[in-house]
């Protein structure tokens, strides 16, 4: 049987950081799915599922993963930064029996903006 948790983690993933008072600190509720409305200031965070997978043997699914890719934009190289280590510390690990692991991570320059990208795999 598929659990739902897996198919909607970035619902989930979203209010964990929402949560975590560096976090807003840091970015407020500036967390978006997939885009940032158009006039929002940054620092802020957009992120998307990027796959759901599953393990099946002859007595039904064994290993459901799912993985998250996180974006950080930021107008400051170092408070972009500031904010994906806060995701880390906020994120890695066990949260209610899923475990959350970075995968990747990479680091762009585009448009005048500093982008964090950070890949969770979610088991």
């Amino acid at each position: 049987m598929l659990s739902l948790e897996k198919l909607t983690i970035s619902t989930y993933t979203r209010g964990l950081l929402l949560e975590d008072d560096e976090i807003r600190n840091l970015v407020g509720e500036k967390i978006f799915p997939s885009i940032a409305p158009e006039d929002t200031l940054t620092p802020f965070i957009i992120y998307e599922r990027d796959a759901y997978a599953t393990e099946d043997t002859k007595f039904g699914i064994s290993k459901e993963e799912a993985r998250v890719t996180f974006e950080i934009l930021s107008d400051d190289y170092d408070k972009g930064l500031q904010i994906a280590v806060a995701m880390h510390r906020a994120l890695q690990g066990n949260h209610d029996g899923l475990y959350f692991e970075i995968v990747d991570s990479a680091e762009r320059h585009k448009e005048k903006k500093f982008i964090q990208l950070i890949e969770f795999k979610i088991t």
